[in-house]
């Protein structure tokens, strides 16, 4: 996770902004990247985030001796189980 503390919009922003040759340019490309920056740090801490829940399971699984097929047949057979699910009102 610590790319992840390292890497922000304004980082990001600020840093595509630095090759401008006027200062005016600068706060108007920083400004205009700040978008696609988000994008681009919201994209790789859910792909960091998803990454990081693989290798729990992955690692749970090794730990129970269970095999990924075993999973996916016990999921599979419990999708008739019940589940409750709270929303809250509004």
């Amino acid at each position: 996770m610590a790319l992840l503390e390292e890497i922000s919009p304004d980082l990001l922003s600020r840093r595509i902004a630095a090759g401008a040759a006027e200062p005016e340019a600068a706060q108007g490309l920083c400004l205009r990247s700040l978008d696609q920056a988000r994008s681009l740090t919201h994209g790789l801490k859910g792909s960091v985030l998803a990454l990081a829940g693989q290798s729990s399971l992955a690692h749970s699984l090794r730990q129970d001796g269970m095999t990924g097929r075993d999973y996916l047949a016990r999921v599979r057979a419990a999708r008739g189980d019940d589940l409750l699910c709270f929303v809250p009102g509004g």
